[in-house]
């Protein structure tokens, strides 16, 4: 039998997207709880995994954020 099993996503660590971002940790944490980035915990009081889509994503978002204030 065969079973094919479709391209996994890579998942970032909060501290990886903090250096992508170029933003202080406490503010990833913070978007992730908030909801601005999607991301999941590996436990209660876990690390966090963001969906590399998460991040593109969020990029988008303030691509498009930045062209409006900029007016």
């Amino acid at each position: 039998m065969c079973y094919i099993v479709p391209e996994m996503e890579y998942l970032y660590t909060s501290e990886e997207v903090a250096k992508i971002l170029r933003l202080n940790l406490n503010v990833v944490q913070g978007l992730l709880r908030e909801g601005e980035l999607r991301g999941t915990r590996t436990s209660v009081r876990g690390r966090w995994r963001i969906p590399e889509s998460s991040v593109e994503e969020f990029l988008k978002r303030f691509e498009v954020d930045a062209r409006e204030w900029d007016g």
